[in-house]
């Protein structure tokens, strides 16, 4: 999510219900307008550095964009440039 949003009720309730449930709780709030590089791979750092296996994403496009990405890009090992939206670059992700 954004900073903005980091300590919302509707953020900080559903860490809570995470937590309660078992899941444990974790946020990276480091999300600017139109997220950089820098974002993505900070995101990336945390998402590893906590053992998370899923995201959630709060926000408008850029907290939501950014979500994803992580989201994605943590299981791949190919500089970010390599999938960009040219001809089939899609094709150069590890499904796995």
């Amino acid at each position: 999510t954004d900073k903005g949003l980091a300590d919302l009720p509707i953020t900080k309730g559903t860490l809570d219900i995470m937590e309660a449930a078992g899941l444990g709780r974790g946020i990276f709030a480091e999300v600017d307008p139109n997220p950089s590089e820098i974002n993505l791979h900070a995101g990336v750092d945390a998402y590893k550095a906590g053992g998370h296996d899923g995201v959630i994403a709060f926000g408008g496009g850029s907290g939501l964009d950014l979500g994803k990405m992580v989201a994605f890009y943590a299981g791949q090992n190919r500089p970010i440039w390599d999938f960009e939206d040219v001809d089939d670059w899609w094709t150069r992700a590890d499904a796995d």
